[in-house]
């Protein structure tokens, strides 16, 4: 939880986020998340009626994939972890089932590895 500074009143940091500085603004993601900066357009008028465009960047925490334990992207090429039932080809940033018959698209086994 971070203080409002606009209400003073404490609020839950964003989804997947273990800790933040600010509302929107995540310093640490939860295990299973990966950090990302998203950019928003926001707006205000002037006594002109020229409208202010700001450009605000907020970093938010996104869910890795469901194979990846910890990552640092979305895909199933990103994981950097994995679950203890996968195996992890560091090369490949993918997470896999060492004992399976079969290996992840794009890959082939060699000996007990893909």
């Amino acid at each position: 939880m971070v203080g409002d500074p606009n209400t003073g009143k404490c609020v839950k940091c964003s989804y997947g986020c273990d800790q933040c500085s600010s509302p929107g603004v995540c310093e640490e993601c939860k295990s299973g998340f990966y950090p990302k900066q998203v950019k928003t357009l926001s707006s205000s008028t002037t006594g002109s009626n020229a409208a202010d465009v700001n450009v605000v960047y907020e970093s938010k925490c996104e869910q890795c994939h469901q194979s990846c334990a910890t990552c640092n992207g979305p895909s199933a090429r990103n994981c950097t972890s994995c679950p203890p039932s996968l195996t992890l080809d560091e090369s490949l940033g993918i997470c896999y089932n060492a004992t399976s018959v079969e290996c992840p698209a794009e890959t082939f086994k060699s000996g007990s590895t893909c």
